[in-house]
């Protein structure tokens, strides 16, 4: 044992385990000093961990999708996270609260302006194009899963990063079409266990239909101005239907007296919604009217709808668990063959909490 600490013929010590080597200076190097938090580190503002049993709720949506998606003959798709940021201001609308707001824009090293997608649609409707999938036999059914990014303010069940899923179905402007989508977007909501939910339906009806009521909704809003929010002083010399969507209780209303669009449809958007109606009622699916739902979108035009938990009671602003309609000029606003199409969206979280 005593020869282990003996030293050698180099005159270095036989220890099992030799000594640190000295510095050059003869004195022990000090590792270097490491900045230490004080406290830990939080997620951003505005986005979430999804934990148990949050992922429970979100693999059985998810797979509840899958199946009736499969059922119903819609293929899976996935777009990019990050598109060109004129993909959305084309496509949604540069007056829209979502472009002009909530989305994420950055300029790339190459020059390039992006932004993280705001919405599934026009990611979808580019691919649509860009892949050539008008060549293929109609209809084309297309659905996706992922996360989206909004810079709004949070509250419960609503986030900057957030999840849907995206339904949507091209090339054919039948209004059966109309009702088979929201007949699925609710037998999705029942198959996730949402006991009691309505249907709140409108018709925004065609361009021309649309310029005439903008002419009513001028008039009756033109001595009004000073009373609304400040954003919609500005939503009345851009884009007048967004005075429809704002939940500021003085514009709500306000609201209340402003002409109805759907006294302004032509006779082929009228025909169209009330066709729509008979089809839901044959497939006795509950509905309400509200004729000032207009959606957020620029490029939703005849059917648009909502689907809201509980009891339908009148005046009640419940938010939304998905929302949708028909999008028949999209395709030609960003440069492709005009494809009639009707779609909706499922907020992942807002369907979560209200099952939680």
């Amino acid at each position: 044992a005593d020869s282990l600490t003996e030293a050698d013929d180099n005159g270095m010590s036989g220890d099992i385990c030799p000594r640190p080597r000295p510095g050059k200076c003869g004195v022990e190097k000090k590792p270097p000093k490491v900045k230490v938090f004080k406290e830990p580190l939080q997620s951003p503002k505005g986005v979430h961990d999804i934990i148990f049993p949050e992922t429970v709720y979100f693999s059985k949506l998810e797979n509840i999708c899958e199946d009736l998606a499969e059922f119903f003959g819609y293929q899976k798709i996935e777009v990019p996270v990050i598109e060109n940021k004129l993909l959305f201001e084309r496509g949604v609308g540069v007056d829209t609260d979502i472009v002009d707001k909530e989305m994420y824009t950055f300029h790339t090293r190459g020059g390039d302006w992006l932004s993280l997608r705001p919405e599934f649609t026009s990611g979808i409707i580019r691919a649509y194009i860009q892949n050539g999938m008008n060549n293929w036999p109609e209809p084309v059914k297309l659905w996706t899963w992922g996360q989206l990014f909004r810079y709004e303010n949070p509250q419960s069940g609503r986030y900057r990063q957030f999840w849907q899923a995206d339904f949507e179905f091209l090339g054919s402007a039948n209004p059966v079409v109309d009702a088979e989508v929201i007949m699925l977007a609710q037998k999705i909501t029942k198959a996730f266990g949402v006991k009691s939910s309505f249907i709140e339906i409108n018709s925004i009806g065609c361009s021309d239909c649309r310029q005439n009521y903008r002419r009513a909704l001028k008039q009756y809003y033109h001595s009004k101005t000073r009373k609304l929010c400040p954003d919609c002083k500005i939503r009345f010399k851009k884009n007048i239907l967004r005075l429809l969507d704002c939940k500021v209780e003085i514009c709500v209303v306000l609201r209340q007296g402003a002409p109805e669009i759907l006294n302004y449809l032509c006779k082929d958007c009228s025909s169209h919604f009330h066709k729509v109606i008979e089809y839901l009622d044959g497939m006795n699916i509950s509905y309400s009217l509200n004729p000032f739902l207009v959606r957020g979108l620029d490029y939703y035009n005849r059917t648009v709808f909502e689907l809201k938990p509980g009891n339908f009671e009148p005046g009640q602003e419940a938010q939304a668990l998905l929302g949708g309609g028909r999008f028949d000029y999209l395709t030609k606003i960003l440069a492709g063959p005009e494809t009639p199409a009707c779609g909706f969206a499922i907020g992942v979280e807002s369907q979560a909490f209200v099952n939680a």
